[in-house]
C-alpha cells in the first residue's frame, strides 16, 4: 500500500519518511544520517508531547527531514487540544528549525530550491527582509521620499540684518 501511495502521490511523503515506514531504517543496512535524523525528531515529537522540552535543532542536523517529521503531528487533533505548553513546545521548536533552514537557504541555492517544493513551508518563522524600508520620521506625508522637511515662509524668512547682507552678496 506504501509502494503505491508513493507512485501515485510523489510528493506526499519525503523519500526518508517512506523508508521509515517501510520499516526499512532500522535495518543497518539502511540506517544512515537521514534515517537517523528521522527517528531522532519522532523521539523528540513524543516528549514534547508528553510536555518535556528538546535540545534544539543544529545546522549539522538534516533539516528538512527533521523539519517534516515534526509537521506531521502538528497537523493531527491531538494536537490541537494539547495543552498551550505543548503546542508552545513544538512552536518554539519549529521555528527554530526554520531559522536554521533559511539561513541554510541564504548560503546554498539548491537547498533553497528544496524549501520552495515543501508544504506549509515556513510555518511559524518568518525573517525580516534584508532592504527592510526605514521607517518615515512621525508627521511625514505618504509617498513623500526625503527625510528632509519642506522649508515654509517662516523657516526661509532671513531677520531684517540677514536680508541687508544676502542683498549685498548679490
Amino acid at each position: 500500500m506504501l509502494l503505491s501511495i508513493k507512485r501515485e502521490f510523489p510528493g506526499i511523503l519525503t523519500d526518508e519518511v517512506f523508508v521509515d515506514m517501510l520499516g526499512l531504517s532500522h535495518s543497518k543496512k539502511f540506517m544512515n544520517a537521514i534515517t537517523a535524523s528521522v527517528s531522532t525528531a519522532e523521539s523528540e515529537n513524543q516528549d514534547m508531547m508528553s510536555g518535556k522540552p528538546v535540545l534544539s535543532p543544529e545546522r549539522y542536523e538534516d533539516l528538512i527531514s527533521h523539519w517534516e517529521v515534526h509537521r506531521i503531528p502538528m497537523q493531527t487533533l491531538d494536537f490541537k487540544q494539547s495543552p498551550p505548553e505543548v503546542q508552545e513546545l513544538f512552536i518554539g521548536h519549529v521555528a527554530a528549525t526554520e531559522k536554521l533552514m533559511f539561513e541554510q537557504a541564504a548560503e546554498n541555492p539548491m537547498f533553497g530550491e528544496r524549501l520552495g517544493q515543501l508544504r506549509q513551508f515556513p510555518m511559524f518563522y518568518t525573517p525580516k527582509p534584508v532592504n527592510e524600508p526605514v521607517p518615515q520620521p512621525m508627521g511625514m506625508e505618504e509617498g513623500f521620499e526625503s527625510a528632509t522637511p519642506m522649508p515654509t515662509e517662516e523657516s526661509t524668512a532671513l531677520p531684517p540684518e540677514g536680508q541687508e547682507e544676502q542683498q549685498m552678496a548679490l
